[in-house]
């Protein structure tokens, strides 16, 4: 799948870019990191990061909207170092939207706008919020992929949904988080 969008001289240029800059020495000491994981963090220059974020009702009333803005300023700063065009937002209910976040402010900012409340309806929003906008199926919407897509959904819910892609395209990380 990667070889579609990295031949040999876009690898090559990638790396390089990756070592001028050091972002693997950056973020090891900020966060105290061996090094190991820095260097798989490097995979994320690879891809465009794209958050489908729970914004039911329980991440508000549990007080989980908290943990919700920390895990995107700590993605707003590993992201910089590794992909200078910073990474998408999209919520579950709200039709509010994040695209070129890169930096702490900007990813506070949008979680602090967005009205927590509703369900969590997972695959309908990745359908509708995701598939559609970075990844159309549809031959009459010509694909604008530069990289593979990275989907990262975070809720607090059990994930339900039974197909939520058939592609090799879009890699679907979840993420669950739990009340304290």
């Amino acid at each position: 799948m990667l070889h579609q969008f990295y031949p040999e001289q876009t690898l090559r240029q990638l790396a390089e870019e990756i070592s001028r800059r050091d972002p693997i020495n950056i973020i090891c000491q900020q966060w105290k990191l061996p090094l190991e994981i820095g260097f798989d963090l490097t995979k994320l220059a690879l891809y465009d990061v794209v958050f489908l974020l729970d914004d039911s009702g329980s991440i508000h009333f549990s007080g989980l909207k908290d943990e919700l803005k920390f895990l995107l300023k700590s993605v707003a700063f590993a992201s910089s170092l590794f992909d200078q065009d910073g990474f998408a937002v999209r919520f579950m209910n709200s039709d509010l939207k994040g695209d070129g976040i890169r930096t702490e402010a900007q990813a506070e900012d949008l979680v602090n706008r967005v009205d927590f409340s509703g369900v969590t309806p997972l695959a309908g929003s990745f359908d509708r919020k995701i598939l559609a906008q970075f990844a159309p199926t549809d031959v009459a919407v010509p694909s604008t992929l530069r990289k593979p897509v990275m989907v990262i959904i975070i809720t607090d819910g059990m994930v339900k949904a039974t197909k939520l892609l058939q592609s090799g395209w879009v890699l679907i990380l979840f993420a669950y988080i739990a009340y304290r």
